[in-house]
């Protein structure tokens, strides 16, 4: 029963940062954060009531008492994401619509930036295959040598992610039909080369979630006018996904041709492995075994201080701060570490670890709302048109902010924030030089 109570409370929690939002884009960042922040805080705590969860994590028959306590950090997490909505609201950042016409102005570099970061992303990544090994990369068996021969490689690797930005930006930007379809066929190279290559479905959640923001933005859509038909598209989706990766234990396990019928065999099972071992589950967990496991403040907020130096690449500085992601695996899971694995962590566990029960939660769900709600309100006032053409790439670091930490979160945005910056003042200081060739007269001819 008090599972079920927090869980309407998380529900109270997003249904006021909604109301707030309801003249904004069903995909506004703080209400995708507040999106998740609902299910990862609740689907393990529910889902467990009915189905008893299997899981290679060495904590998922934890104490009531425990789930519960995690279950409550969520709820101070949602609530303080409420109460940074609740605060624009009344400022009045959220007291009117604003129309598409208003999106941000354009840049006559668009079609520059856009193909710089291609080209830069490109070579980054092409390099990066170089030194991993093509074999390496696209085999399906062996995840833990692709992971150990990339140590090091990170900037390297970000060169996709760069050319996923890139493609956005074009979007976003002022360039011609023929030129935005060009670009989306690139996006969907890059989307076959990862799904279908390398195996990694997180550059196709990328590109889908940064074309769905822009498509939101550019038609105006609010979450007043959403109908309730995409949050069953949106869960149908996620479902997807989950029997995929069924899909693919199946086809390991048997072959191609028995995976139908194992997997009807073995609902039981299987259902028991999603609740244990899903994407909604893992920060769960973690904020479990870090609260059984660990004292509550100890850190005093050095995690966040520490996410600075923690950015330099581990090639260069191999004694620099490690994350909390890197020392939970080390120190729970070392086997795995070794091997080149690990584990989701958690927004929730570290805002715990920091600062100790619930207010840490609600200060950091506040500060983190806070900031998004800026970025999203610079963005679409025209006042930054570079911010409004990176944002729609940043919407999937709010899907996957609850199994990471400050300091993974800051070196992805610093990844292609850092590359955006230097491409975006390279084309400004070449566009003139460009403009002025363009207006200069053509010789005489002579007779």
């Amino acid at each position: 029963m008090e599972r079920i109570l927090l869980a309407l409370l998380s529900c109270v929690a997003f249904a006021t940062t909604a109301f707030c939002l309801r003249h904004r884009s069903p995909l506004h960042l703080a209400l995708v954060l507040g999106v998740f922040t609902l299910f990862a805080g609740n689907f393990f705590p529910i889902a467990t009531l009915i189905v008893e969860p299997l899981s290679w994590r060495n904590i998922v028959q934890a104490p009531d008492s425990e789930v519960l306590a995690v279950q409550a950090e969520y709820v101070a997490f949602a609530a303080g994401i409420a109460a940074a909505a609740i605060l624009a609201f009344a400022s009045g950042w959220l007291s009117h619509r604003e129309e598409p016409t208003e999106r941000a102005q354009g840049s006559r570099s668009d079609l520059l930036v856009a193909s710089g970061l291609v080209l830069a992303g490109a070579i980054l990544y092409a390099v990066y295959i170089h030194k991993v090994g093509f074999e390496a990369l696209a085999s399906r068996d062996d995840y833990a040598e692709k992971y150990l021969r990339s140590v090091g490689l990170g900037p390297f690797a970000s060169g996709i992610n760069v050319m996923i930005a890139g493609v956005l930006w074009a979007e976003v930007g002022h360039v011609g039909p023929r030129i935005k379809f060009a670009f989306r066929g690139l996006a969907l190279v890059i989307a076959a080369w990862s799904l279908g290559v390398i195996a990694v479905r997180t550059n196709l959640v990328i590109l889908a979630l940064g074309y769905a923001w822009i498509l939101c933005a550019r038609r105006g859509m609010t979450i007043r006018s959403t109908r309730p038909a995409l949050a069953f598209v949106a869960i149908l989706g996620w479902c997807s996904l989950e029997l995929i990766s069924l899909w693919r234990g199946a086809v390991k396990e048997a072959g191609s041709g028995r995976a139908t019928e194992i997997l009807v065999q073995n609902v039981e099972s299987n259902l028991a492995a999603v609740v244990g071992g899903s994407e909604m589950s893992h920060p769960f967990l973690t904020a479990l075994e870090v609260r059984m496991s660990e004292h509550e403040g100890e850190l005093g907020g050095s995690s966040y201080w520490n996410a600075f130096p923690a950015l330099a690449p581990l090639a260069l500085v191999p004694d620099r701060p490690l994350a909390l992601a890197e020392k939970f695996a080390r120190t729970h899971y070392a086997e795995m570490a070794e091997q080149g694995g690990g584990t989701a962590f958690s927004l929730v566990a570290e805002a715990w670890w920091n600062f100790g029960d619930l207010a840490g939660s609600f200060l950091v769900g506040s500060l983190a709302a806070a900031l998004l709600l800026l970025l999203e309100t610079v963005a679409l006032s025209g006042a930054s048109p570079v911010l409004a053409r990176t944002l729609p790439y940043f919407t999937f670091l709010c899907v996957i902010a609850h199994r990471s930490e400050s300091a993974v979160l800051l070196k992805q945005t610093t990844a292609i924030a850092l590359p955006i910056t230097v491409v975006v003042v390279l084309a400004d200081l070449l566009q003139p030089v460009l403009e002025r060739r363009n207006r200069r007269p053509l010789p005489a001819s002579s007779h």
